[in-house]
């Protein structure tokens, strides 16, 4: 039998909590997690889990996948909800890129928050955060960073929280 203490979710009168994996807002996307893959806009996509993000691309363009598997779907909106955001919105991330290296990005999921109805669906974009106003500029005029982006990548919630939109565009 192996000691030990195991504490998820726990807070302590000083405000300090300790989050299991369970509680934690990263989201960790294998090409394997996902399913029918692509692109809006002036993102190219290059299949297999890699895009192309295009010079002039703007953050109403994107990159998307879907969920695999209803498990991965319900991990992802957990994961969101745990970050203390709304599905309804889009929110700024840290995204770290198999190749892209680390970059913030755009991300939504669900029905209203990628503006097309799809509860399975997940939508991100590089932002260029050279860009002064990035964060409230109109999506159609902010940039997106270009570059090749493939998949494994890992998401963290970026601080301080940014919501980006009520949706997509």
């Amino acid at each position: 039998m192996t000691a030990g203490i195991r504490i998820t979710g726990a807070t302590f009168t000083n405000g300090s909590t300790i989050l299991g994996d369970d509680a934690s807002p990263t989201v960790f996307i294998q090409p394997w997690y996902i399913t029918n893959e692509g692109q809006f806009g002036s993102v190219v996509s290059l299949g297999g889990g890699s895009w192309v993000v295009s010079p002039g691309a703007t953050i109403a363009d994107s990159i998307y996948f879907e969920a695999a598997a209803l498990v991965t779907l319900n991990e992802w909106y957990a994961k969101f909800s745990n970050a203390g955001f709304d599905s309804n919105y889009s929110y700024a991330w840290n995204a770290t890129w198999a190749t892209g290296g680390t970059t913030v990005v755009r991300m939504a999921i669900g029905t209203t928050g990628t503006n097309t109805g799809d509860p399975n669906l997940m939508k991100v974009i590089p932002i260029d955060t050279t860009i002064t106003g990035w964060e409230t500029n109109s999506v159609f005029s902010t940039l997106a960073k270009s570059g090749t982006y493939s998949l494994p990548v890992t998401f963290t919630p970026y601080v301080p929280t940014t919501q980006m939109t009520t949706n997509w565009t």
